[in-house]
């Protein structure tokens, strides 16, 4: 897997599952061989990871009892006190860069609102379509177009041509967005349209909770493309594909005979065409895009809206200031 920074894997877990509601005050959490064996790394790390998060008070280590999710203070009615932590963290970062506190807000909005800018998603399964298409808009603020892979012939995939012979939503988009299964094939094509190719990886917390399932007693999968529940078996299961099962959303037959109590993998597209259906998920429908593709998301994002902004300007600055002194943002 790599060197990881377990400790911020372990924050970023917990914060997030407290803020959606998924994880209860007092709750116990995975225990330090649990975790140690998920992220394949030495209980050691995860112990210490553990002690960092007990200093910053977000957890409680009771020795052979287990670490337990502390009650967090709140600021007014909604915000918790690590929230203003990290709000104070970025406040000071700003001050570091002589951004000051009330300057701070234009900047985030000129650096992430000036244009709307337009991704195109490239896939071949509607479940991956329909699921990371939402997040790149809801949760990132793109505006994503899906472009099913086969929409495009394979001869132009491997030898681009001129750039009419692409979808508009390709020869419009500021970037190209894809997974693994994709990406070799659309280097090439990127490269000669010259848009950035960004590739996804999937969160870790997720791929982590699909791969306890399937080796804890196998993982039911609900979709609309049944390719996509062969790449959850091809990824999670090589060697025993048997250990997932695949329901397809328009199987009504298997679907209602499913055990309303046994979690499944329950994805966006299959979740909007059956509605409401009682199913317990092992994971929520979002995020499953990793830290590590958002902030290369985000980089470009960034650097889109900030060269639109600048080019509005006319002028050069890099940063503007409020009562900044003359040559601070690069006059």
């Amino acid at each position: 897997m790599g060197e990881i920074d377990i400790t911020a894997r372990l924050r970023d877990r917990i914060i997030g599952s407290l803020h959606l509601g998924q994880l209860a005050v007092g709750e116990r959490l995975p225990s330090i061989r649990e975790i140690a064996r998920e992220a394949d790394v030495d209980h050691r790390r995860v112990a210490e990871a553990y002690r960092t998060l007990e200093r910053e008070g977000l957890v409680e280590v009771r020795g052979r009892s287990g670490v337990y999710a502390l009650e967090q203070d709140r600021l007014g009615e909604r915000m918790l006190a690590e929230t203003a932590r990290w709000m104070g963290t970025v406040l000071t970062e700003g001050w570091k860069r002589r951004v000051t506190v009330p300057d701070l807000p234009d900047l985030i909005r000129r650096c992430t609102a000036t244009v709307q800018v337009r991704s195109a998603f490239i896939e071949s399964t509607a479940d991956h379509l329909a699921a990371l298409c939402a997040e790149l808009s809801t949760e990132l603020g793109f505006s994503s177009q899906a472009v099913p892979y086969s929409s495009v012939s394979p001869r132009l995939w491997h030898d681009p041509g001129e750039p009419d012979q692409f979808p508009v939503a390709l020869r419009d988009a500021h970037l190209w967005v894809t997974t693994a299964f994709h990406a070799s094939t659309l280097r090439r094509a990127a490269a000669a349209m010259r848009k950035p190719l960004v590739v996804l990886k999937l969160h870790p917390d997720v791929a982590a909770r699909i791969r306890r399932h399937v080796v804890g007693g196998g993982l039911t999968v609900v979709c609309v493309d049944p390719a996509f529940g062969e790449r959850v078996r091809t990824v999670f299961a090589p060697n025993d594909p048997g250990r997932i099962r695949v329901v397809r959303a328009a199987d009504r037959g298997a679907f209602d005979r499913l055990d309303r109590a046994e979690p499944v993998l329950l994805t966006r597209a299959a979740h909007q065409r059956l509605g409401e259906t009682g199913l317990a998920m092992i994971v929520p429908q979002s995020p499953s895009i990793s830290p590590e593709s958002v902030r290369e998301l985000a980089e470009h994002l960034i650097r889109i809206n900030f060269a639109a902004a600048e080019e509005e300007r006319g002028d050069g600055n890099t940063v503007p200031r409020r009562g900044a002194p003359p040559g601070a943002s690069g006059e």
